[in-house]
């Protein structure tokens, strides 16, 4: 659930949040003069795959803090003139604060703030109010002027990652296999052991190839409707479990690449559902078109 923050928590919170991140960071404020400890961990993270964004409006950086940034090419950089919000956020909670990213503040103000995950299993209402604050953030983005804009590293995590990582070991734990009992490799060999494997989701794929032939997560003897609807705004699309979401809200969602991010609807029947694009069904049609989820032989 929701927690309130102190000004000792907010510092606290924000620095456990950018040594957990994995997948991003965004912290949002009209004013930056970093603390040393701050800067250290955004300076870890530039060197793993975390992708880091920082907001600001205030025009006048600090000789200082434009010389720390200019030596951490890795983080993107926007400018928002406007910007008056503080908010800072990773893919797993995000903090709502009076507080900017200033040292003094943190040293002299009596600030507050809350915290709210996004994986409260608990609390549907900390995980809508989440969704709400990373499509502001989102928006807030889109609209900033980019001072800096750093490419995106190519993940191994996420869906895609995942599905390349478990066939991988499936054929490789196949090929062993046929070799000590002289049986021939098959594709459905593979999928079976992608089927059965703990690594492997629930539901939800991403074409791959195995060896010379393609293996898909259609079925040939079974149709999902057209169309379906984003799963993010419920515009009508052509159904696509691997591609949810209308082409406004896939360019969003690349920018960070949250196969679990929690959105609104089902993209086959379009009613409210917690989905992702990991699941991007409700419970009924995942049941009424479980088959399709299942990997085999692509015959088209």
């Amino acid at each position: 659930m929701a927690e309130f923050l102190t000004t000792a928590d907010i510092s606290a919170r924000l620095q456990k949040m950018i040594r957990e991140s994995s997948e991003y960071i965004v912290l949002i404020s009209p004013y930056l003069q970093l603390n040393p400890r701050i800067r250290e961990l955004l300076e870890q993270k530039a060197r793993t795959e975390t992708h880091i964004r920082i907001i600001y409006g205030k025009r006048e950086l600090q000789p200082e803090e434009r010389e720390w940034i200019d030596s951490v090419p890795a983080i993107d950089l926007c400018f928002r003139q406007s910007l008056h919000a503080k908010c800072y956020l990773n893919e797993k909670e995000a903090i709502l604060t009076s507080m900017n990213l200033y040292e003094f503040s943190e040293q002299h103000n009596d600030e507050m703030g809350i915290v709210v995950s996004s994986t409260s299993r608990d609390f549907e209402r900390d995980r809508d109010l989440y969704r709400k604050i990373y499509q502001e953030a989102e928006q807030i983005a889109e609209l900033s002027e980019k001072i800096r804009e750093v490419p995106r590293p190519e993940r191994t995590k996420g869906l895609g990652g995942l599905i390349r990582r478990v066939a991988k070991d499936a054929l490789s734990i196949t090929d062993r296999n046929a070799a000590a009992s002289g049986r021939t490799y098959t594709v459905e060999a593979a999928a079976r052991s992608m089927r059965e494997s703990d690594d492997a989701p629930e539901y939800g794929a991403s074409a791959l190839s195995v060896g010379n032939q393609s293996v898909s997560p259609m079925q040939a003897d079974v149709q999902i409707p057209t169309p379906g609807v984003c799963i993010r705004c419920k515009e009508a699309i052509s159904a696509d479990p691997l591609l949810p979401y209308c082409d406004y809200h896939w360019q969003i969602w690349k920018r960070f690449e949250n196969d679990d991010y929690p959105e609104n609807y089902c993209h086959i029947c379009g009613c409210e559902w917690q989905t992702s694009r990991r699941k991007p069904l409700c419970w009924d049609c995942f049941q009424n078109y479980k088959d399709v989820f299942n990997f085999a032989t692509r015959t088209d």
